[in-house]
């Protein structure tokens, strides 16, 4: 992937935001979010100027209706050598009875206004609008996770609670940055727009100056979680020695908004190349970079969450804090194995989501590890011929550490048969230590950062190896990730 142009700011932040909304039929919906379509015509007039929600009719869109609009905003922008992002059918799809995002409505011409707008300025693209008024809408903001909810006429409010949920989970869409040849996308001067630009500019730089003021304690006593003592690590992957699920259910939702932190959050794209990249660190050790793209990552954490405030959910491992939760089989105590009954209590239903993803990343590793460069060095490729059955949750807090320990509570058949271990982090980042010894004084393990989406998957000849987290990285977590601080781990195995 080029270069992406840079974030442009909007005036209109979340503290003027009342949650007046539109509702559209798809496709139109998800254009006028991902920044193709940007004239929305009504045959009413509006007064409103500043954020406006987009949210999805019911309606499901026509395939031939799709394509038809898909290709012709790509030959309107091409025609004027303007580079286009991801098209939605290819980037989320067409979400219906949703909340898909946000714009920046600017301006509401009559049609003759906006036909001479277009004339005054013909190196915009020439977006052909017949109605009455013409809404005229840019910077788009995108939601990680579209919210299911019903529309209504003309503009309307979004309940407090849903737009407090839908403000975090906003991410702006960014376009191509033009290369040799290539024009930049345009947009036409409205004075009352510059206005409002300068005015959430001064608004910007104060609340920059207030985030980065220093603190009133003394230099000497930082305010930081990383100041607090170090507990020593405790050990995860024992098994539950009481009734597991007696304890008050986690809920991986944040009671209240983030909205404070996130101006002390520096977020870092990692290099293009790097996107979905598979690092094989070892003959059956893998590392999976960006194995859940950004705007999936809400979809596994809500998951979870639903599952983890259920009966037979999230119950407190140890004495740090550290909260599990089983999936697909329960523990028995008793027996020392793998059922679908532990202690009495049923086994939660490992969800088909789950087990696809464990699928796909054993397909991708393996992809990997038949390419020419790792033929010499003959490293083995995992077994693909069992799913897996098992799903093991941790939520640990910022300022955990678990030690070194092996994950080999499943069946002989599993174990013997090497089949692959896949952990999947979400939230803040951590650093993962391995090692094929047991801990030693005299042996330092391995690190490797792991980022909210990676995954890693270890099996075959790397079976026994020793796994633990150093450390959780406070704040390093997506901001429009809507999970507490902590680093969430799925570790799906085969029983």
């Amino acid at each position: 992937e080029g270069a992406l142009l840079p974030v442009e700011e909007s005036p209109y932040g979340d503290d003027e935001d009342i949650g007046q909304c539109l509702s559209m039929h798809q496709p139109w919906a998800s254009l006028l979010v991902h920044g193709f379509k940007r004239a929305e015509g009504r045959s009413w007039k509006t007064e409103h100027r500043g954020r406006l929600w987009i949210h999805a009719a019911g309606k499901p869109p026509d395939d031939l209706e799709v394509d038809t609009l898909e290709q012709q905003y790509c030959s309107l922008y091409e025609g004027l050598g303007i580079p286009t992002p991801t098209l939605p059918s290819k980037s989320g799809g067409y979400p219906t009875s949703s909340l898909l995002g946000c714009v920046d409505m600017e301006a509401c011409w009559t049609n003759k206004e906006y036909s001479e707008v277009l004339r005054s300025n013909p190196a915009m693209p020439q977006e052909e609008n017949s109605n009455e008024y013409v809404f005229w809408c840019v910077k788009p903001r995108r939601l990680v996770v579209p919210l299911k909810m019903g529309g209504d006429h003309k503009i309307w409010g979004i309940p407090q609670q849903q737009l407090l949920a839908a403000q975090r989970g906003l991410r702006p869409v960014r376009w191509p940055a033009p290369s040799a040849g290539q024009t930049e996308l345009s947009s036409p001067p409205i004075p009352e727009a510059a206005e409002r630009k300068a005015t959430a500019s001064t608004k910007s730089a104060a609340r920059v100056a207030k985030a980065t003021a220093p603190a009133s304690a003394p230099a000497s006593e930082p305010r930081s979680e990383l100041a607090a003592p170090q507990k020593a690590p405790e050990p995860l992957e024992q098994p539950p020695h009481s009734e597991p699920h007696s304890q008050p259910r986690l809920d991986l939702w944040p009671s209240a908004s983030p909205m404070g932190e996130m101006l002390e959050v520096v977020v870092k794209d990692r290099e293009a190349g790097a996107d979905r990249q598979v690092v094989v660190l070892q003959n059956g050790f893998v590392h999976l970079v960006n194995f859940i793209p950004p705007d999936l990552q809400q979809r596994f954490v809500d998951e979870m969450r639903d599952l983890g405030v259920s009966e037979g959910g999230f119950f407190e491992l140890n004495s740090l804090g550290i909260m599990r939760m089983h999936l697909g089989l329960q523990w028995n105590l008793a027996k020392l194995k793998w059922e679908p009954r532990g202690m009495g209590q049923p086994a939660l239903d490992l969800p088909k989501l789950f087990q696809d993803m464990y699928r796909e990343g054993v397909q991708r590793a393996n992809r990997e590890l038949t390419r020419p460069q790792h033929k010499k060095r003959k490293f083995a490729t995992f077994p693909d011929k069992k799913v897996a059955d098992l799903g093991v949750v941790d939520f640990c807090p910022i300022s955990t550490s678990v030690s070194l320990q092996q994950t080999l509570t499943e069946s002989k058949e599993a174990l013997d048969g090497g089949f692959a271990v896949m952990g999947v982090c979400l939230g803040d980042s951590c650093d993962l230590t391995y090692s094929m010894e047991p801990p030693s004084a005299s042996r330092k393990p391995k690190a490797l950062r792991m980022e909210s989406g990676d995954a890693y998957l270890f099996g075959g000849d790397s079976r026994p190896l020793w796994i633990g987290v150093s450390k959780v990285l406070p704040r390093s977590a997506p901001p429009s990730l809507r999970l507490l601080p902590g680093l969430l781990n799925l570790s799906l195995r085969v029983s």
